[in-house]
C-alpha cells in the first residue's frame, strides 16, 4: 500500500537558510559535518576561519564574503560555491542572513553567513 504526500505550499524544497522549528543540537551538527562532501567541508572550514578573523570587527557572529572570493579561496567554481551553500543550509550548518552590497569598501561586500558549527 502506498501513501500519497500532499503537496506543500511553496514547493517541495524548503527555502534555503530558513530556520526549522527546532534548532539542531551540537551532536546533530557534528554528525552532519562528518557526512559532508569534501568540497562542503572546505567551504565550511574557510567560512569558520573567516568568522574567527572577522570577530575583531564584528560582534554579531556573522562573516561576510562574496561568492567569487570564496570560490577563489577554496579553489572551486562560483557555481560550486552556490551549490555547496545550498547543501550546507539544507543541513542546518549555515544560514545566509542577507547581502551587504552597500559597503563603501568594495572588498568588504558580499553575503553575510551565520555558521552554526
Amino acid at each position: 500500500m502506498t501513501t500519497k504526500r500532499k503537496p506543500t505550499a511553496g514547493g517541495s524544497r524548503p527555502t534555503v537558510g530558513e530556520p526549522s522549528s527546532t534548532p539542531p543540537s551540537q551532536q546533530q551538527l557534528r554528525e552532519a559535518y562528518a557526512a559532508l562532501k569534501p568540497t562542503d567541508k572546505v567551504v565550511l572550514d574557510y567560512l569558520r576561519e573567516l568568522r574567527q578573523a572577522q570577530k575583531a570587527d564584528r560582534n554579531d557572529g556573522l562573516c561576510t564574503i562574496s561568492i567569487p572570493r570564496l570560490a577563489k579561496a577554496c579553489n572551486i567554481s562560483p557555481r560550486q560555491v552556490q551549490r555547496t551553500g545550498d547543501r550546507l543550509a539544507d543541513k542546518g550548518l549555515l544560514k545566509r542572513v542577507d547581502y551587504d552590497l552597500g559597503n563603501a569598501d568594495r572588498k568588504k561586500r558580499g553575503t553575510n553567513y551565520k555558521i552554526f558549527i
